[in-house]
């Protein structure tokens, strides 16, 4: 009776599993037969190169750059036969300010002083400083090299026989410049009048502590070529890309006010025009082992370089001349040959 029991017991207990069994027979054999393993291969899919407008706006920081007073000097020594200049005027580049013997002295822009006289024996820094400002002045329109040749030896005596020196003096005279540093500068007080004796080194007037412009902090990606403007508020006026400053004197004096209770506000700064622009799928652009970037029309055509301008999320920005052609958009996918070349 035992043994039937037990053998009865071990029949029905594999009568139950057998079903189990055979479903996880049937479990394996489906996974298997994965449709993973018969899919077919992808398939190339072809796009335009579609149309878009970008402003190229980005937000950034401004603040004011302030300049400290400062005192122009004389390098002329002599009767200072006259004085052009009065408390507030704005000195710029190539104004006359006064005369000392009946010579005048002019005001200069410049990183740094012009510190001796320049002829043709002059070394090539100093004939190239000289040569920026007769350019600025209208005297120059050579190319800024340095050497004291033909060109810059005819500015230097239209120079001078403009300002009161001899007209065959082949000198550019430290007597008849002076420096005033590099923006233009407000006059807050005049230290010489006419008829008294000066002598080099001695100030001609002093400025105070004044706005020069307003600074921009810019971020790393500004397109390269294209014109921008800053705008703050209603005021809107044109920068200069790597400048990190804006001069103009209108702009400065509307934007400045907004500054005054705070070191940075928040600015725009965008393309002075809307740009248009190509656009494609990021995955359309490959970058070949030899580091150049390149689109593909299809699946067999030849690569077209192209110049990644900017874009966007999921997108890449390209030059104009491309909009309405064919890409390639899943190249990686569906090509065997990904070189650029």
């Amino acid at each position: 009776m035992r043994r039937l029991g037990g053998g009865l017991g071990v029949f029905v207990a594999l009568t139950l599993l057998a079903p189990l069994v055979a479903g996880v027979v049937v479990m394996v054999r489906s996974v298997a037969q994965s449709p993973l393993e018969s899919a077919a291969p992808p398939a190339p899919v072809v796009a335009q190169v579609e149309s878009v407008t970008r402003t190229g706006e980005v937000i950034v920081q401004i603040g004011v750059v302030t300049a400290d007073a400062f005192a122009p000097r004389t390098q002329a020594q002599g009767l200072l036969t006259s004085v052009e200049i009065v408390p507030g005027d704005l000195v710029a580049d190539g104004d006359v300010l006064a005369s000392v013997n009946g010579r005048d002295l002019v005001a200069y822009e410049a990183q740094r002083p012009i510190w001796q006289d320049v002829d043709a024996r002059s070394p090539s820094e100093l004939v190239r400083a000289a040569q920026e400002v007769l350019a600025r002045q209208g005297h120059f329109d050579g190319e800024v090299d340095g050497s004291f040749g033909p060109g810059t030896h005819s500015a230097v005596l239209a120079f001078n026989a403009a300002h009161g020196y001899p007209k065959d003096y082949p000198v550019l005279s430290t007597a008849s410049l002076v420096w005033i540093g590099e923006g233009q500068l407000f006059v807050a007080s005049v230290e010489a009048r006419a008829g008294d004796p000066v002598a080099a080194g001695d100030p001609l007037f002093l400025t105070d502590a004044s706005l020069v412009g307003i600074s921009v902090t810019e971020p790393p990606a500004l397109v390269p070529g294209a014109e921008y403007v800053l705008e703050v508020g209603a005021t809107t006026t044109p920068y200069t890309p790597g400048s990190g400053i804006v001069t103009e004197p209108e702009a400065v004096a509307a934007i400045a006010p907004r500054l005054a209770r705070e070191e940075f506000v928040a600015a725009s700064l965008r393309f002075a025009a809307p740009v248009t622009l190509g656009t494609i799928p990021t995955s359309a652009v490959v970058t070949d082992a030899e580091g150049r970037v390149c689109l593909f029309p299809d699946l067999t055509g030849a690569p077209v370089p192209v110049t990644p301008r900017d874009g966007s999320l999921g997108g890449v920005d390209l030059e104009p001349e491309l909009v309405g052609s064919s890409v390639l958009v899943n190249p990686r996918e569906v090509r065997a040959d990904l070189s650029c070349d």
